[in-house]
């Protein structure tokens, strides 16, 4: 073989190499994104608290116009806010239950997603 054969392959091979490693990391991102709202949601429906929560806004998304809602909650003399496509119905001024982690009320879903049997 030629020295600019043996190039053009050994050439070849890195990019096959690359395009895998760059698959593999697309793949492994998007793995990653849905076990770790899957276990969220698991530990929602677990631990989660539920509290009324108020619609602040709504707002179409997409070419589609999937609804978000807009809401927040108070706990702790803290604000929190956050979104759901899953009331949709709600208006502003509405409540809607939410659920979420007392150790961090960041982390909080729409109960229209966690399904929780709420008190």
């Amino acid at each position: 073989m030629s020295k600019q054969k043996k190039q053009i392959k050994r050439t070849n091979s890195f990019e096959l190499f690359v395009a895998r490693v760059l698959m593999i990391l697309f793949v492994s991102y998007f793995l990653f994104a849905a076990i770790k709202n899957t276990i969220v949601n698991y530990q929602l429906k677990k631990r989660g608290i539920c509290t009324k929560a108020y619609v602040t806004g709504k707002q179409r998304v997409g070419s589609r116009g999937v609804p978000y809602v807009y809401y927040q909650f108070s706990y702790n003399n803290s604000t929190y806010s956050h979104y759901s496509s899953y009331d949709h119905k709600a208006e502003e001024g509405d409540s809607i239950i939410v659920v979420f982690l007392e150790s961090n009320p960041k982390v909080n879903r729409s109960n229209s997603l966690i399904e929780k049997k709420c008190k």
